[in-house]
């Protein structure tokens, strides 16, 4: 519930180029609501990655978020991603 209907089709050119114009079709096909909605799930993944920041949802309930930091890590390495993790909620939460 609360989704968009999308998929995507990859494969290699020779086997893509043999369906013709119109060939591939459905009923949710070229929904302009779920592509805006595609459109802009990209661009947040994008601005995500340029930030180091790419979060993976987990529990039973996909309803907590996984934090795993190597053992290894610097304070400074720490308050980075803190800092970045701060950035990232204040942009969705303003």
């Amino acid at each position: 519930a609360a989704g968009l209907p999308l998929s995507g089709v990859l494969g290699k050119a020779e086997i893509m180029d043999f369906a013709h114009d119109g060939a591939v079709g459905g009923t949710y096909v070229g929904n302009p609501v779920a592509q805006a909605a595609a459109l802009a799930v990209l661009d947040v993944i994008e601005a995500a990655l340029e930030r180091g920041l790419l979060l993976l949802k987990a529990g039973t309930y996909s309803n907590c978020i996984r934090v795993l930091c190597p053992l290894v890590i610097t304070d400074a390495e720490l308050d980075e991603a803190l800092a970045v993790w701060e950035e990232a909620l204040d942009s969705i939460l303003a």
